[in-house]
């Protein structure tokens, strides 16, 4: 019997693979490239983002599980009932909906696909530069 493989999965074992997706998912924990600080009309800072290509939100979703990535091909209403959360005092498993926490952090911008944690170290020097 054959067993298909998640994409993400083939871009883990493929370092061509690896290399390319690296150079499109940006560097850290977040679905997307800092691109400074800046002030907006009324003079208050604000981070100027550019997220990642495979992110995308559903504007009819609650805003903590409104996060959806193309490359998992899964959203954070998705997320939180697939992903188990092992209790560890009873070693019960549950989803997070069956907790009753949304834990899926996509809607946050927070990474699910585990590409380009690489450089995270050099992207918290350069935060430095940015305070205003």
């Amino acid at each position: 019997m054959k067993i298909k493989k998640s994409l993400i999965e083939l871009i883990h074992e493929n370092p061509e693979l690896r290399k390319l997706f690296d150079s499109i998912i940006p560097k850290g924990d977040y679905c997307y490239t800092s691109m400074g600080i800046i002030k907006n009309e009324d003079g208050r800072p604000y981070r100027k983002i550019k997220p990642c290509p495979f992110w995308d939100k559903n504007e009819e979703k609650h805003y903590q599980e409104c996060g959806y990535c193309h490359l998992l091909g899964i959203g954070d209403w998705e997320n939180n009932d697939v992903k188990e959360y092992v209790n560890d005092e009873t070693g019960e498993k549950k989803t997070a909906n069956e907790i009753g926490l949304p834990m899926s952090l996509l809607w946050d911008k927070c990474k699910e696909c585990g590409l380009n944690y690489d450089d995270y170290e050099e992207d918290c020097d350069d935060y430095e530069e940015e305070k205003i």
